[in-house]
């Protein structure tokens, strides 16, 4: 029996040793990658401060990444086409690079297929070495740990869907309330399910409650960072004052606006303040503990 475990460890290691060292977000990133048979591949963006257009020389070079910056640079014409072919190639994983994460960028507006480019993917958020360029040598050590994890040839567990904890469902209608992108219900529990099932059967065992705490964790970085500071400091201080300088006024006004159509918060007596069923906000405040502020 192959210990895929130990073979997880092996890829971290070599993670390690370029800098990459944070282990969950490495299990839920190649658990996507597996094939799995008649389980959906989740659309998985990828935030890290990765500036440029050329991914062949970074760390997550196997994963045939697509930067959004790329995406948000081409013709609009261009950029629907390939959405599009990506829409319709459903046996094939879908990552993508998000390296402006820290603030908010202007959509493609032009790009008819983008909102469905947004509220098809979910959000993972992990630091980017400092480090030199990478060798061949390196590149090649990460390749070949990475080919032997994804290999399902002899794991002996068959990936089916697990029931989620009783949680997850008010969690996730949090999320879409607090998130600008995920509007499809449908497309947000499918990616969110089959990413713990999925981080199980890397691993080659059945679900249980590590890989929905992982799921969790996907779900709070699916939040925008402005969003998370916002939210925050409506529970800390009561307003947004200190906001300012860090992002657009009129970016946190339509943000609040928006906040406010959806009853995640409101306005007392010039105090700002979050609300959800437990009535105090402290539900957002959990779910967005396990966001990677970085």
């Amino acid at each position: 029996m192959i210990d895929y475990a130990e073979r997880f460890e092996l890829l971290c290691g070599t993670l390690a040793m370029v800098g990459v060292t944070d282990e969950e977000a490495i299990s839920l990133i190649w658990a996507s990658r597996l094939d799995c048979g008649k389980l959906v591949y989740p659309w998985l963006v990828i935030e890290t401060d990765f500036y440029s257009l050329e991914t062949d020389k970074a760390w997550f070079w196997a994963l045939q990444a697509v930067p959004l910056a790329y995406l948000r640079l081409i013709r609009p014409r261009k950029a629907t086409t390939i959405i599009e072919e990506m829409a319709r190639d459903k046996g094939k994983p879908q990552c993508f690079i998000e390296s402006e994460w820290r603030s908010p960028v202007i959509p493609h507006m032009k790009c008819r297929v983008w909102p469905f480019l947004m509220q098809r993917c979910v959000r993972l958020r992990i630091t980017h070495p400092k480090r030199l360029p990478l060798e061949p040598r390196q590149l090649l050590m990460i390749k070949e740990a990475s080919d032997m994890l994804l290999d399902c040839r002899f794991r002996e567990t068959t990936p089916v869907s697990a029931a989620p904890p009783v949680s997850l469902p008010y969690k996730a209608e949090l999320l879409q309330k607090i998130s600008p992108w995920q509007r499809d219900w449908e497309s947000l529990m499918t990616n969110l399910c089959a990413l713990a099932v999925r981080r199980a059967y890397l691993f080659d065992r059945e679900v249980n409650d590590t890989d929905w705490a992982a799921v969790e964790r996907v779900m709070a970085d699916t939040v925008p960072v402005w969003i998370v500071h916002i939210l925050r400091q409506f529970a800390q201080n009561g307003n947004w004052h200190s906001l300012r300088g860090m992002y657009s006024l009129p970016i946190v006004r339509s943000e609040i606006k928006r906040l406010l159509s959806h009853g995640v918060c409101y306005s007392y007596r010039s105090e700002w303040k979050l609300t959800d069923k437990s009535g105090q906000g402290s539900d957002i405040l959990e779910l967005l503990s396990r966001s990677s502020n970085i």
